[in-house]
């Protein structure tokens, strides 16, 4: 390990904004495939709760549009891509893809 002089209050606090370790990419490949996100940690070295923060594309929750989402969350968020539909009575309505259906207004 490199060593580090630490002689002011902004050299400690700079050492602690990089997580305490050498400063250095830590680069270990988490469980998904990605690299770790954080600068050198002494903590969790087994990267068990390391979340990973790359975004990775895939399909919104209607499977009808390619979305960004964080590679560590569980699903994508609410695609906002506009939908037009037609309604039971010839009109067309505007949405967001994740919002519900709704209905015309023109009639009840």
């Amino acid at each position: 390990e490199t060593p580090h002089s630490l002689s002011t209050p902004a050299d400690i606090a700079e050492r602690v904004r990089c997580g305490a370790g050498c400063g250095r990419r830590c680069d270990t490949v988490l469980r998904c495939g990605h690299a770790c996100p954080l600068r050198c940690h002494p903590y969790d070295r087994q990267h068990q709760t390391i979340r990973c923060t790359k975004l990775v594309r895939t399909d919104c929750r209607a499977g009808l549009h390619r979305v960004d989402k964080v590679c560590a969350d569980a699903c994508a968020p609410p695609c906002t891509m506009k939908l037009v539909e037609p309604c039971g009575y010839g009109h067309f309505i505007v949405r967001d893809c994740g919002a519900p259906v709704s209905r015309c207004r023109s009639y009840g």
